[in-house]
């Protein structure tokens, strides 16, 4: 070994024939296993990953083209359930809308509308006009019964020989109210509210002869006057009755004629 030569790493001479040897010999004493890099940049002891100077792989999302049969299995099953499910809807608002439509005609056409084809019945409308002529029915079924409890009402005051007086004192009394002409106990309600009229008002009762006490009040307006003495033993209801019923005969016998 030549003393001017500087020993490597202390112990290795480069001037030596067996400088090689020498030089593997402390690498693999001092590094073992691990592999020198040219360049001398890896640390002792790490081993370098020879991808490390790639570009990282890029982030960015796949573009999806459009194919649902790209997709993954559950995901069509998913989209195809959604579509059942969307085509089920639509076509359960179509019946419904269908069905209002034919209730509408068929109501419209019982009311005697004519409804152009192709065209929709106006629901709010038609509702306003039903319920007017409900109105008018009832104010004319109203009427009608009205007129059917006078008729019973009068033939009941006819065969007890009560004064005609009676139905407007019922009336004024509220007692008609509520009555039904097509009940089966209509006529017998008819009877009982009279002869309850005549013995809470005696007044009331006529005379079967011309020697019976009480009133005679079947005549009035016309044919046989009620008399004052008639007039004089009637209450205010009843005289209240006989303005309503006979206005001229009641100014008669109050003086006020």
């Amino acid at each position: 070994m030549n003393s001017s030569t500087a020993l490597l790493h202390g112990t290795i001479d480069p001037a030596s024939p067996d400088f090689y040897e020498q030089l593997r010999a402390f690498h693999y004493a001092t590094f073992g296993d691990a592999v020198m890099e040219a360049d001398g940049d890896a640390p002792s002891g790490d081993v370098v990953d020879p991808d490390a100077s790639k570009e990282p792989a890029s982030t960015e999302p796949t573009k999806w083209d459009g194919d649902i049969k790209s997709l993954p299995t559950e995901v069509q099953t998913y989209i195809s359930n959604l579509n059942k499910e969307s085509a089920s809807k639509r076509v359960s608002a179509k019946e419904a809308k269908d069905a209002q439509k034919a209730t509408l005609d068929a109501i419209s056409k019982a009311l005697g509308y004519e409804v152009e084809d192709g065209k929709q019945l106006d629901a709010t409308a038609l509702a306003a006009d039903v319920s007017e002529k409900n109105r008018v029915l009832a104010e004319k079924d109203a009427r009608i019964n009205e007129l059917l409890t006078d008729a019973a009402l009068r033939d009941a005051v006819l065969a007890s020989k009560a004064s005609p007086l009676t139905v407007s004192v019922l009336r004024g009394e509220g007692k008609l109210a509520g009555l039904d002409p097509a009940a089966d106990d209509f006529a017998s309600k008819i009877e009982a509210l009279v002869a309850d009229a005549v013995k809470r008002h005696p007044s009331l009762k006529g005379r079967s002869s011309a020697g019976t006490s009480g009133p005679d009040l079947t005549g009035a307006d016309g044919d046989t006057p009620i008399t004052q003495e008639a007039f004089n033993k009637m209450d205010a209801f009843e005289r209240n009755a006989l303005l309503v019923s006979h206005p001229t005969t009641y100014r008669k016998l109050s003086g006020r004629n």
